[in-house]
């Protein structure tokens, strides 16, 4: 009887693996994308290619990118820093969620330590 229920707590604790690992591979599976696990190198273009299929040849491979104007790297920096700003936006809309959780699940008895009150018959 022993063995019987060492096999059946070892087959519980095989099943709760097992579901917490689906659980894991359901939650990568939603947040990853098949484009992101495939690199895959930028299409250089040639402006005499425009509307034909003119991509791949080795013209269109040696085309260089312009510089950037100050305008522009002005905009590109601009941008940088507004994407900067939501990042950290978000990430402390999330720790005061995070915060307020903690705190509407914490009782304050739980925080103080008291002695037992021990009495007598």
């Amino acid at each position: 009887n022993h063995a019987e229920a060492q096999t059946h707590y070892e087959e519980q604790i095989t099943r709760a693996d097992s579901l917490e690992l689906a659980e894991l591979a359901r939650l990568c599976k939603s947040a990853s994308n098949y484009s992101d696990l495939i690199p895959s190198e930028p299409i250089k273009t040639s402006f005499a290619a425009f509307g034909r299929n003119y991509f791949h040849t080795e013209h269109a491979e040696c085309v260089e990118e312009l510089p950037e104007t100050e305008v522009e790297e002005e905009l590109r920096a601009e941008t940088e820093r507004y994407i900067e700003e939501q990042q950290l936006l978000a990430e402390s809309r999330e720790l005061a969620e995070l915060a307020r959780r903690c705190k509407s699940s914490t009782k304050y008895s739980d925080l103080i330590t008291v002695a037992p009150i021990e009495t007598s018959f």
